[in-house]
């Protein structure tokens, strides 16, 4: 067997590659916005829906989830009387940047993915009946960490860890078991 010589390549090869060459390529720079990140909030009212499981009337620190995907594409196919009423996000969690006035930019990209939900229970005079929960409100990883210890603490409130099922393998996560945090669990434990 003879080895290939290099410097000579078949006439089709010098061809593919003379063709190659003179291929054009466009170069489009496409320059990112200027958009600032939004500074985290801790409102009053969220440290009082934790100590008392209460949201008050009229609070701008909530919310429905719906309404936070406004300014999404998601929102032009949305049936808003689909969405669950209770379920809350508080605006920590919602406005990850500082708004800008373009009309036909979309807050897609700037979307939180849900990773921390609060819950309030309601308590059924029912022994055998499990609690079902009555508020859900989404919030953000700096709320879960900065309520952490008043969580941890509440009677009120239960924080769950979310995560959405990634493939068929995986049993399905939608129960909020996979972590939870409350004062709540750890006398329910000792009993």
């Amino acid at each position: 067997m003879k080895p290939y010589p290099w410097n000579k390549a078949c006439p089709d090869e010098e061809q593919e590659w003379e063709v190659d060459v003179d291929v054009e390529r466009e170069q489009q720079v496409q320059r990112s916005l200027k958009i600032k990140p939004k500074k985290h909030i801790i409102h009053r009212d969220m440290k009082k829906y934790i100590s008392t499981e209460g949201i008050a009337a009229g609070s701008i620190a909530f919310l429905l989830a719906v309404q936070s995907l406004d300014r999404t594409r998601a929102a032009r196919h949305l049936r808003v009387l689909q969405f669950p009423g209770k379920l809350l996000v508080t605006r920590d969690f919602a406005q990850t940047v500082v708004p800008i006035d373009i009309l036909s930019l979309s807050a897609d990209v700037f979307q939180r993915p849900v990773q921390w939900v609060l819950t309030t229970r309601h308590r059924s005079n029912s022994t055998d009946q499990k609690p079902t929960a009555r508020q859900m409100v989404v919030i953000s990883p700096y709320e879960a960490q900065e309520f952490y210890n008043s969580i941890k603490k509440s009677k009120h409130v239960i924080l769950h860890l979310y995560a959405p099922r990634s493939n068929v393998g995986i049993k399905p996560l939608g129960k909020l078991d996979l972590y939870n945090v409350s004062g709540e669990l750890r006398r329910a434990d000792q009993d």
